[in-house]
């Protein structure tokens, strides 16, 4: 017994714009009379006596014209598939760009507002008589006021800024006094500690201190994205002069600005 089998191979591509040619190919093989047989005809090509048109006539049982196939023996095969579509590769792939945003954001946590006022009360003065002339009317020591929060920064390139104005009292040149012993101004420095890096810098941050002396009013700093606590330590010392009475008013301000 005899098993015929049929093998195809199938590769899988993309389509492109042209297509090869469809695979025709005529398999066959015939016995003349007593003679070796003749075969195989492949793809078309001719046989010593006939070709292979012929075998599939002779094979199917049909006759040729003028010729005896009485004593031939034949058979054939005509195939065809189809037209190849596209480019066989043995890979294949792709790449997907995921994407996204993130908004540039800066916060300082003080509470429910961004402006909140810090009283020191009454500012002890010597106010004895028995202070004695230089220290009459002059402060009778430092005052300090110590801000935390725990939630400050900026999640991109950012300047911190640190700012104050001088305690001042307005009231005190309508009342008139003499310059050469008394001040209306109580100056002050301060300090703002937190961790944070320079800016292009990706690495671990330190801790970062912007101060102003008594005499400076601000200061900026530049760095990259942070989050960290930060402490403001206000110190106002004594001045070298009495105070005159009123309230003194001033301001120490921090600003987060995304660059």
């Amino acid at each position: 017994m005899k098993i015929a089998s049929i093998l195809a191979g199938v590769a899988i591509a993309a389509l492109s714009a042209s297509a090869a040619s469809a695979e025709i190919k005529t398999y066959g093989q015939y016995t003349l009379g007593a003679a070796a047989p003749v075969g195989p005809i492949n793809g078309g090509a001719a046989g010593a006596a006939y070709n292979a048109s012929q075998v599939r006539t002779i094979a199917s049982g049909g006759t040729i014209p003028g010729a005896s196939t009485s004593n031939v023996s034949a058979w054939a095969v005509n195939s065809n598939s189809a037209d190849m579509r596209g480019t066989a590769s043995t890979s294949d792939g792709a790449t997907f760009t995921l994407q996204g945003k993130v908004s540039p954001s800066c916060i300082f946590y003080s509470g429910d507002n961004t402006t909140q006022t810090l009283d020191f009360g009454t500012i002890g003065i010597w106010a004895d008589e028995n202070a004695g002339p230089n220290n009459a009317f002059r402060m009778s020591g430092q005052a300090y006021f110590n801000i935390d929060t725990n939630l400050a920064g900026c999640n991109t390139a950012n300047t911190v800024t640190l700012s104050k104005t001088h305690m001042t009292n307005a009231s005190a040149s309508a009342a008139g006094y003499d310059t050469n012993v008394f001040t209306n101004q109580l100056r002050f420095t301060a300090d703002a500690k937190y961790t944070a890096g320079a800016k292009g810098v990706a690495a671990n941050a330190a801790e970062t201190t912007l101060s102003l002396t008594r005499e400076q009013m601000t200061k900026p700093a530049e760095h990259g994205a942070w989050k960290s606590r930060m402490n403001i330590y206000v110190l106002v010392g004594q001045p070298d002069k009495a105070l005159v009475a009123g309230d003194y008013v001033g301001s120490v301000s921090i600003q987060l600005q995304a660059l």
